[in-house]
């Protein structure tokens, strides 16, 4: 039956291909922007709690100056006598407009808009700011709360500036005024008062100096909640209230209401009985104004790339679509009429490319598969014989362990112990490295592994090697992986030549050590180290040679990627030398255990005093144990 093709089909695939790639658009945009708003709004909060606490400080330095101002009447004793005198002479007048004047100088940011001095006790009074300054007798007396103690100040404020009622000719100002009593030496007698006045908008500005960049709203509020200065959206007396409130405690909170909404910092600055809080706002759509830039960007890039790549697969298909139709007949026709149909008479197509390929492949398939189908039978005979022999070929590890078990048995029986327990060992040996289940042991079963095998081999070379096996019990149960004191220990028999020769000695020995600066790998001062130590008086190893092969064990790395490499092999010994060692089992020895403990496991090749190999082996045990 001929297929029946309908027109339909690139608009279900480009339907399916746009619903897919907005599926992945919608999901990693959202995904994407929650992040990015995430991280903006964790690394906002931390920079807002640094920067206000710093506003703060700065804030609170700036308050202390002018109370050190301030405390310069009490310091400058030609002043401070000139305070206490019911009538002062023209130079005494002077002296102390020049010493408001110095006041005025002392540099700062933001500079004082002015200093206003009024004496009670001779009824004068001074005032100096850039614009103009006089002085004479007082005009205006500033007088402060009942109650305020010596050294304590009083903000008032933002107000309107005064000129104290001296003509001064200048436009008024919104400034914040710090006022302080001066009193007499015990503290009774108000001698006059001190007054600081700083414009709030320089004020602002100083403290806030960074609000124009990130668009923050930020106010000062005094200790009454009085609000000195309001930069940006303007919020009430009872949002102010519930800000202060909700940020309490970790000196941030999210904030949103009918005129604002965004993350609100707070901090105050307190010195002399006088309090300013600062608090900023920084609003969610300056905050992430970036990402929703970045995400309209995308949508209009995706639309774009979706809209060409439609386009492109309209084009593609209906190119690609009439040779696979004519394939789809084809191959019906092979079904119709048998395997012998000719694909030309159905199919032409003669570009080379993974379509033409199609046509040509599925030609020669059909002339090859009738071939194949005479085959099969042949296959599955020859098949059925070879799964036959390779069960006959198999040998159970398991069986061999058992037959030498058995063995070891019947030598018990005639009495050669002897011979049982050299079979045994065997027979435990073979068990040991066969089971491939587990590739981490305790120490002590590693021990056991190579002592069996050391047995073995004095047996072999006639009873001529002395042993010295040493396990502190305290490492008996560290976990090691598998195999890994083996190599070590052949590399005596296999490039040592040991038991070649009489009084053949070999030792291995593994304890605990406390890591220090003489003993101590890299990072690991402070916990203990495994220690495992190998030493033979077998052949010696050159030593441009084991200075080569220490290099080697320092190079071994196990990033991903990187291999275990050796300088040298098997086959690359230095002739005559008779115990030249290739090292590749070594460094597979450190690849594994820097695998399994971490990178600060050691391992270094040196010479004993009597000749030989010694191998130490050094483990950290702050990773794994």
């Amino acid at each position: 039956m001929t297929p029946v093709y309908r027109s339909g089909f690139v608009r279900r695939l480009l339907r399916v291909i746009a619903l897919i790639l907005t599926a992945v658009f919608i999901t990693v945009t959202w995904v994407t922007q929650r992040d990015t708003r995430n991280i903006l709004r964790q690394n906002a909060i931390d920079t807002g709690l640094q920067r206000i606490q710093t506003e703060a400080d700065f804030l609170e330095l700036y308050m202390d100056q002018l109370s050190q101002l301030f405390n310069t009447i009490y310091a400058r004793a030609d002043i401070y006598s000139k305070l206490h005198e019911a009538e002062l002479n023209s130079a005494d007048s002077y002296s102390l407009f020049l010493f408001v004047r110095s006041l005025y100088f002392v540099p700062r940011e933001p500079q004082l808009y002015q200093i206003y001095l009024d004496l009670s006790t001779s009824g004068q009074s001074y005032i100096y700011r850039e614009q103009g300054s006089s002085f004479g007798p007082s005009r205006y007396h500033v007088t402060l709360p009942e109650g305020l103690s010596a050294g304590k100040a009083f903000g008032d404020g933002p107000h309107l500036s005064s000129n104290y009622g001296y003509s001064l000719n200048t436009p008024a100002a919104e400034v914040y005024s710090l006022r302080w009593n001066i009193y007499n030496s015990v503290h009774r007698e108000i001698l006059g008062t001190m007054s600081f006045d700083v414009e709030v908008a320089e004020l602002a500005k100083t403290v806030f100096r960074d609000a124009a960049e990130d668009g923050s709203v930020n106010y000062l509020i005094s200790g009454d909640g009085t609000i000195i200065y309001a930069g940006g959206t303007p919020l009430s007396q009872q949002e102010i209230a519930s800000v202060v409130a909700e940020c309490k405690g970790r000196g941030w909170a999210e904030y949103q209401s009918d005129a604002i909404r965004g993350i609100v910092f707070t901090s105050s600055a307190e010195i002399n009985g006088i309090q300013v809080r600062l608090i900023r706002v920084i609003p969610e759509k300056t905050l992430f104004a970036e990402p929703d830039r970045i995400l309209r960007r995308n949508i209009l890039i995706f639309t774009a790339a979706l809209l060409i790549l439609c386009l492109l697969i309209i084009l593609s298909v209906q190119s690609m679509f009439r040779p696979v139709r004519d394939l789809s007949r084809y191959i019906s026709a092979v079904g119709q009429h048998g395997i012998k149909t000719q694909i030309s008479d159905y199919v032409q197509y003669d570009k080379d490319d993974e379509i033409g390929q199609l046509v040509n492949y599925t030609g020669e398939m059909m002339r090859d598969i009738n071939d194949l189908f005479e085959k099969q039978e042949q296959l599955s005979r020859a098949q059925r014989t070879a799964e036959a022999k390779l069960l006959q070929a198999q040998i159970n590890p398991h069986f061999l362990y058992n037959a030498l078990q058995s063995i070891a048995g019947l030598s018990l029986q005639h009495g050669d112990r002897e011979t049982y327990r050299y079979i045994s060992m065997l027979g435990s040996r073979m068990q040991y490295s066969m089971n491939l289940d587990q590739t981490v042991v305790e120490l002590k079963r590693e021990f056991r592994y190579v002592e069996s095998y050391l047995a073995l081999q004095n047996v072999r070379f006639g009873n001529v090697l002395t042993t010295d096996i040493r396990l502190d019990p305290e490492a008996e149960d560290i976990p090691v992986p598998k195999m890994i004191l083996q190599p070590l220990a052949e590399n005596a028999f296999k490039h040592g030549k040991l038991c070649r020769a009489p009084g053949a000695f070999f030792r291995m020995t593994a304890e605990l050590e406390d890591s220090g600066p003489e003993n101590a790998c890299a990072g690991d001062s402070l916990h203990p180290v495994l220690r495992i130590l190998m030493e033979n008086n077998g052949g010696s190893c050159p030593p441009e040679r084991m200075a080569e092969l220490n290099a080697a064990f320092a190079s071994v790395r196990t990033e991903p990627g990187s291999s275990v490499s050796a300088s040298g092999s098997p086959d690359s010994e230095t002739p005559g030398s008779g115990a030249a060692v290739s090292g590749i089992g070594m460094q597979n020895v450190l690849y594994r255990l820097r695998l399994y403990y971490g990178p600060d496991v050691s391992m270094h090749m040196d010479a004993p005093e009597n000749g030989g190999v010694r191998i130490t082996v050094r483990i950290p045990l702050h990773e794994r144990h």
